[in-house]
């Protein structure tokens, strides 16, 4: 009786402790973060956890015992199928899986681990282990789409870019930086070939110290800068841009940087060029001038219409201190500013037929007499040279020499020939990206393009806006180039823009097309290069200048170099020896001098 009473206190108390231990572990699974189902081999659900149930939108009770197809749908099982059968074999399966779910009409990313469920020695079912890796995988595609944008800027960007560490003394003074990475345009920029890695004493060991201390102070003040140097060994001029970079220990600055060696040199050269030309002029025994018309004629209008126009609206804009004194004056600057009409009188006959022959002949004149008057009123005869400038058919200024016949003064003047060639790199000033969907015809700017263009951040129709502000002589002309590189892939392009109550400037855009499947992305940048425009239009006018003066000269002009060979000579010298330019050019040293002299 002892013995059939615990054995039914065994039962029981074994009972309890099953049922304890399902419980727990029925709470434990229920807790877990990650979806646990339990499936037989016929395809159905024999437990599920909260977790899973919830990826369904459902309760544990409405999934197990039904098909896994019911729930999950057709093509969420087609899509498991194939795990499926690797685990009923007795193997393990684990993997990351895109699966539509039908019921719920959406697509997620999960994880899955399949484990086998044995009876014995049969497979009777698996185990499930599903988490959803949805956002992950959204970020990962975020994280590609960011860096593939990125590379593709950085490919195509003009501008020399590269990271660099630096290194320190005892001291703290910087003693040299190693390149970490370099972009595609680092060596076309810099001269240097496979910088990555590459320490700058190792590259010159020579450079100013000026680079070190620069970018030291950068990394350990975090204070980024902009500067303009050179580079002794390396002979060559930067514009730069250096701003801090990952942690503050590490000592890491990004440099930004453009080769303006070409503008440096251009500018120096118009330096000198301008000071030749400022020389010249101030020490020439002639009187070197420049007329201004406050407004411009049209070359379409009678002759008589022009003439009133210069007796009207010609004043004397600059000259030097020759034709000053020839007017009486003691300098240049008593005279600047006189109307024409009060230099030349236009009731005087001779002056109005100098005028007229002036434009009858292409607005330019060589030896013409004209009769003038000094600050006394007292008659000058003047032996004249002079070229107009026509720009986009309007006579906007006139340049000239003359000699005061009166007193039949002569003049010697020799002017270096200037020649000038300039070609600017892309502004330092920065640069603005932007990216275009053309199907979606959405178009996304940097805050850098933003403020450039002046288009307001919330702004609806970006791209209508900038075509608006595109000059209308450009705007054929870029909507070409942006159907251009739809089609082949990329596009450079130099226009004009219209910032609105700003004025115009240059442009300078460059992109890159980027396809993935049906997805179609324009990447680009542009640059402001409104002051390497200017700098050609000073370039021209200074040769405009010194070509007018030098052409317009009564008198012998040559120029040698520093071997004694001629380089130049003026027409006067072809009219007085006879000989050809080219034979000029030909004598060496002073063959052409006579010998007693």
């Amino acid at each position: 009786m002892k013995n059939h009473h615990s054995e039914e206190l065994t039962e029981v108390t074994t009972e309890a402790e099953s049922v304890y231990t399902t419980e727990r572990l029925q709470f434990i699974l229920n807790q877990a973060e990650v979806g646990i189902s339990n499936c037989s081999r016929d395809l159905r659900f024999k437990y599920v956890n909260k977790h899973y149930a919830a990826q369904q939108g459902l309760s544990p009770s409405d999934i197990i015992g039904k098909p896994i197809v019911d729930i999950l749908g057709e093509k969420a099982l087609r899509a498991f199928k194939p795990f499926i059968d690797v685990v009923l074999t007795g193997k393990h399966v684990e993997q990351e899986v895109e699966v539509y779910y039908e019921r719920l009409d959406v697509k997620r990313w999960v994880h899955i681990a399949y484990t086998p469920e044995y009876d014995d020695s049969d497979v009777v079912g698996w185990v499930a282990v599903v988490k959803d890796i949805t956002e992950r995988k959204l970020a990962d595609q975020r994280l590609h789409e960011s860096e593939e944008r990125y590379r593709t800027l950085f490919d195509s960007v003009e501008q020399g870019f590269c990271t660099i560490e630096l290194a320190f003394d005892e001291n703290q003074k910087p003693i040299d930086y190693r390149f970490l990475e370099v972009s595609p345009s680092f060596e076309s920029q810099t001269g240097i070939a496979d910088g990555a890695g590459k320490r700058m004493r190792e590259i010159a060991p020579d450079q100013d110290e000026y680079w070190f201390e620069t970018y030291g102070r950068v990394a350990l003040t975090r204070e980024a800068i902009r500067f303009e140097y050179h580079s002794t060994p390396l002979k060559r001029w930067w514009s730069v841009f250096a701003y801090p970079i990952d942690d503050p220990k590490r000592l890491r600055i990004g440099v930004l940087f453009n080769d303006i060696t070409e503008r440096k040199l251009a500018e120096e050269k118009l330096k000198h060029s301008e000071e030749r030309y400022r020389a010249f002029v101030a020490q020439s025994t002639e009187a070197i001038w420049r007329f201004e018309l406050a407004r411009p004629i049209d070359t379409r209008l009678p002759f008589d219409e022009q003439l009133e126009i210069i007796f009207e609206f010609a004043f004397l804009a600059e000259c030097n201190d020759s034709m000053a004194k020839m007017y009486g004056f003691e300098n240049s600057q008593q005279i600047i500013g006189t109307p024409l009409s009060v230099l030349m009188p236009k009731d005087a006959e001779e002056n109005r037929s100098y005028l007229m022959a002036f434009m009858q002949n292409g607005y330019r004149l060589t030896d013409v007499e004209t009769v003038e008057v000094d600050k006394d009123g007292n008659a000058l005869y003047f032996l004249n040279n002079l070229m107009g400038v026509v720009e986009n058919g309007l006579v906007t200024r006139a340049w000239g020499t003359q000699r005061d016949i009166t007193h039949q003064k002569k003049n010697e003047s020799i002017l270096r020939e200037a020649n000038i060639h300039m070609q600017l790199a892309q502004s330092a000033t920065g640069f603005c990206t932007f990216e275009y969907d053309p199907v979606a015809n959405v178009t996304r700017m940097s805050e850098e393009a933003h403020r450039m263009y002046g288009i307001s951040l919330d702004e609806p129709n970006v791209l209508e806006t900038w075509l608006e502000n595109i000059h209308p002589d450009d705007r054929e002309y870029v909507t070409q180039s942006i159907d251009q590189w739809l089609t082949t892939g990329s596009c450079n392009v130099e226009y004009r823009y219209h910032y609105p109550g700003k004025g115009t400037r240059w442009i300078f855009g460059r992109g890159s097309t980027v396809r993935n499947g049906d997805t179609v992305r324009m990447y680009g940048l542009n640059l402001d290069v409104t002051e390497r425009k200017q700098l050609e239009l000073q370039v021209q006018e200074t040769s405009e200048k010194l070509h007018a003066v030098m052409e317009t000269m009564p008198h012998i002009a040559f120029t040698v170099d520093a071997n004694r060979k001629p380089t130049y000579f003026n027409n006067r010298w072809t009219e007085y020896s006879g000989q050809s330019l080219e034979d000029a050019l030909s004598v060496r040293g002073a063959a052409f001098i006579h010998p007693d002299d």
